[in-house]
């Protein structure tokens, strides 16, 4: 379960469109909520179901606690897309590390606005 302030969307299709550089659907809380799940099974052994859930703030006394939805579908267990989500998650973690690969910043410019690392790309908040 994660609390959110904004807008968070709770549906993504396909999974690997988590991992797209350029991805303005505004479903980052879904791979938040998925990487919370990996590491909490993993770090405490557990072998069953997660069910994640983003409660928005916003919205809660307004609507039902909305499911997370996968390719169209309710993502009733992490386990139902672990394999393909850890693949990516992996071969991105392995793409940061690797020297010979430049670091892109992204072209989506709304992103940069929230960043707490924008001097890196030397861009500067009032930009945005």
């Amino acid at each position: 379960i994660d609390y959110k302030t904004g807008s968070d969307g709770v549906k993504v299709k396909p999974i690997s469109k988590l991992f797209e550089i350029s991805n303005t659907d505004n479903n980052g809380a879904i791979f938040q909520l998925l990487v919370y799940c990996f590491f909490y099974a993993y770090i405490n052994n557990y072998k069953g179901d997660i069910q994640p859930y983003i409660y928005k703030l916003r919205t809660m006394s307004i609507e039902n606690l909305p499911p997370i939805m996968v390719n169209g579908n309710v993502l009733n267990s992490y386990l139902d897309c672990a394999d393909e989500f850890w693949q990516l998650f992996e071969n991105m973690i392995n793409e940061i590390f690797d020297e010979s690969i430049p670091f892109i910043p992204t072209t989506n410019e709304k992103t940069c606005s929230y960043c707490s690392l924008i001097e890196i790309c030397n861009k500067k908040k009032s930009e945005y």
